[in-house]
């Protein structure tokens, strides 16, 4: 929170516009650490908005079936929403309920196959209808470590089913291997869907001047649209790809078969390298940074070499 309102420059300012947001995750099934009360406790303090997050495994954590699974995120959400009106009033709360599935064969935790697209649906579409809060989730993820043909696969079937279930903030960006490896690569491909599910997701216009009656009526045999005023008007308005393909296999073949992937990869490299060698805070900021996480660094070993020292649950 401190690192927050430097970078922010100060703890008004920070207040006033928050540039960034915090998460306190439940201990499933049904608990909570001292350290995530803290969280929401210091949220309060700092006006920042507040994930409250549920993590269960389904057949771990959770009951294997979907609607058990839900349960489970429901109640600690709803509790973790309680805590903060009581401890925190005013702090913003977005409903987070990241569902995972054990695989019941190797004890994986799986959060793209088909149960925990499932489940995630059904808790998003719960916690916008059924409480009207803010929902947040995996809209971008795998269970491949890399990035490859299966990682697409399931992360379009993922952003899809969590864009059409109404969550407001799609997580996950770049990550493999069920959220423990990122990838910029991968969050180049990654920008590019979610570039598609926004138009995707945009109501289609229906009306007199959408639905071109009037030429379409009297559209000649043999006839066509590419000279219509109608096209003209409306051509520069489709969706272009950024990094995805749509060039012929003539074209193809003489690019040496570079595919998405190669471009994705150039793209990120060049993101990288155009990056600030400093960052983008001030020398003050940094040091003031620096001094924060020190402190921080020393008080976690002076706590964990007392004698009988705990954490409290």
């Amino acid at each position: 929170m401190q690192i927050a309102a430097i970078s922010a420059g100060g703890e008004d300012a920070l207040r006033a516009r928050p540039l960034t947001s915090v998460i306190t995750c439940s201990f499933s099934p049904l608990e909570f650490k001292f350290m995530d009360t803290e969280v929401i406790i210091q949220a309060g303090k700092y006006k920042m908005p507040l994930h409250a997050c549920s993590l269960p495994s389904a057949g771990g954590t959770a009951p294997l079936t979907t609607a058990g699974m839900v349960l489970m995120a429901s109640a600690e959400i709803l509790s973790m929403l309680t805590i903060a009106h009581v401890l925190a009033p005013g702090t913003p709360v977005i409903a987070t309920p990241l569902m995972f599935t054990l695989d019941m064969k190797t004890g994986s935790a799986l959060q793209s196959c088909p149960e925990s697209l499932q489940a995630a649906s059904m808790a998003i579409q719960l916690m916008k209808q059924g409480f009207g809060l803010p929902a947040h989730t995996y809209g971008s993820g795998s269970d491949t470590p890399d990035v490859d043909h299966q990682s697409m696969a399931e992360r379009a079937m993922l952003s899809q089913t969590i864009a059409l279930s109404g969550a407001d903030i799609l997580g996950g960006i770049g990550q493999l291997e069920c959220a423990t490896v990122f990838s910029p690569v991968q969050a180049v491909l990654d920008n590019e869907i979610g570039a598609m599910l926004r138009r995707f997701m945009l109501p289609p216009e229906i009306s007199d001047t959408s639905l071109n009656w009037e030429e379409v009526s009297n559209i000649r045999t043999g006839g066509h649209f590419l000279d219509s005023t109608h096209t003209l008007e409306l051509c520069r308005d489709q969706h272009m790809p950024d990094v995805f393909l749509r060039q012929g296999r003539d074209d193809y073949e003489k690019s040496g078969r570079r595919t998405a992937f190669e471009v994705a990869r150039a793209k990120a490299l060049a993101l990288i390298k155009a990056a600030p060698e400093g960052g983008v805070l001030s020398v003050e900021q940094n040091t003031e940074i620096a001094r924060v996480v020190a402190a921080g660094d020393a008080h976690i070993v002076a706590k964990n070499a007392a004698p009988g020292a705990v954490d409290v649950i």
